[in-house]
């Protein structure tokens, strides 16, 4: 994700809440990329790490 956007996925002022978005596995989804591209990062970005390639 911060190779392709300039930008970490999950942000937060705080730990507590940087751990609560990278627990949620939810990330903002990031523009100008391409449909693979898109599709790599929700890959590798799976909350399950068994799931994750």
């Amino acid at each position: 994700y911060t190779a392709l956007t300039g930008h970490a996925p999950f942000e937060a002022r705080h730990r507590p809440e940087l751990f609560r978005r990278i627990r949620s596995a939810r990330y903002p989804a990031p523009p100008g990329l391409s449909g693979p591209a898109r599709a790599l990062i929700a890959l590798m970005l799976q909350r399950e790490p068994a799931a994750r390639p």
